[in-house]
């Protein structure tokens, strides 16, 4: 299992949703075809091409378990 899968299955584990940065969001993100959209301060827009997006805000290292959800939702 690669790096990438490896942070799929992060993201996919319900017990992990305390442990998820804000690199390995984007990165999953990016990977499932999402695309940086709009945001230069705290908040960054991240947008498919089918009109799915998400708003990951970039407060500290670790992201809160709903945006963990939201994301898991978004990439199924």
């Amino acid at each position: 299992m690669g790096k990438a899968e490896k942070l799929k299955a992060k993201i996919m584990n319900p017990d992990q949703v305390h442990n998820v940065t804000f690199a390995e969001a984007v990165s999953v993100l990016e990977r499932a075809g999402f695309v940086w959209d709009l945001g230069t301060g705290s908040h960054q827009v991240y947008r498919h091409p089918d009109g799915r997006r998400i708003t990951l805000p970039k407060h500290g290292n670790l992201i809160k378990p709903a945006y963990v959800r939201q994301i898991r939702d978004l990439i199924k």
